[in-house]
């Protein structure tokens, strides 16, 4: 890619994922979980999905003058731990923990240009996980009806979304602030015209970028 391209300007962690194995159910305690499947789940999520890409990445993006972007996947159930996911939660806490963490230490070590978000989504429906969210009728189940208020899940569009407007060029001064943050709170941050850019959460499950307030 190097050799292609010179360069690289954007980094976008998209590799992470679940199994039955690594979830509590009826069938499987949390005492009987076994520790290659819930390796297996923090093995993806935080090292494959996270860490390594961003050391094999970041090592050529910190040399770049202009900077650039990285947006690592995190999910909602890293701040409001979902129940049976225990591996899946724990790894999506870490890595946005991680995220905070490459965030400043990629500004003060090597380049205060090259940025590092996480996006985390609600319930996003994939080919993976129907089998968790979606009943025989394909109709949500009971239980995500019951967090998710308005009855809808992210589809991969909306976090398509989000990442391209992370990654604009013009919002250079935002770093770090975990957009979809599922708590009602908002996070502000400058884009390369001095405006205010507001982030807020739209619904439970639907973060979104909204508005620009002037700094005059």
């Amino acid at each position: 890619m190097i050799n292609d391209f010179n360069r690289i300007d954007i980094l976008i962690n998209a590799a992470g994922g679940n199994i039955k194995e690594a979830a509590t159910s009826e069938e499987l305690s949390f005492f009987d979980l076994p520790l290659p499947s819930l390796e297996k789940v923090v093995g993806l999520n935080l090292f494959g999905g996270s860490i390594l890409p961003c050391q094999v990445f970041g090592k050529h993006m910190v040399k770049n003058k202009e900077g650039g972007s990285i947006i690592n996947s995190s999910s909602m159930s890293a701040f409001r731990p979902l129940t049976r996911t225990a591996g899946y939660s724990a790894a999506k806490a870490a890595v946005s923990n991680l995220t905070q963490w490459l965030a400043n230490h990629f500004a003060q070590e090597y380049n205060n240009k090259l940025r590092v978000n996480a996006i985390a989504p609600g319930f996003l429906l994939t080919q993976q996980n129907r089998y968790l969210l979606l009943d025989e009728n394909k109709n949500l189940t009971p239980r995500v009806k019951s967090i998710c208020f308005m009855h809808m899940c992210f589809e991969v569009y909306d976090v398509k979304e989000v990442a391209a407007r992370i990654t604009n060029a013009r919002m250079k001064l935002v770093s770090e602030p975990k957009i979809g943050k599922d708590y009602g709170e908002h996070c502000m941050a400058k884009d390369s015209d001095g405006n205010f850019i507001e982030f807020m959460t739209m619904n439970s499950e639907t973060p979104q970028m909204t508005g620009k307030l002037k700094t005059n």
